[in-house]
């Protein structure tokens, strides 16, 4: 993901609501959501175990959790599972429950 953005063709855009400037980005001109707006997103379609190693790889890549948890708190509406699986895995980490608390896995 170059940039920390992840591509979308346009047939697999499905937001209610346009996405503002803080989530999305343009990749040699063409559209993308930034790489947190991915992983909010993606959070409400995948196990929570599936969510840890996005949110791994997203701090792998030096990517920060207060920018990931901004953006779920900016994405968040009533009844979103994603925003709220996000929101719950960084507090989680944050008291040292996620897997980059502990360190890396061998």
């Amino acid at each position: 993901m170059a940039g920390g953005c992840a591509c979308l063709a346009p047939s697999s855009l499905r937001s209610a609501r346009p996405l503002g400037p803080d989530d999305v980005l343009a990749v040699d001109g063409v559209p993308a959501t930034t790489f947190a707006r991915t992983i909010v997103d993606l959070a409400a379609i995948v196990s929570a175990d599936e969510l840890e190693r996005a949110c791994d790889d997203f701090e792998r890549r030096g990517f920060s959790l207060t920018w990931l948890e901004q953006t779920a708190q900016r994405a968040h509406r009533p009844g979103q599972r994603g925003t709220n699986a996000v929101l719950r895995h960084i507090a989680k980490r944050r008291r040292g429950g996620g897997s980059a608390a502990r360190g890396s896995r061998s």
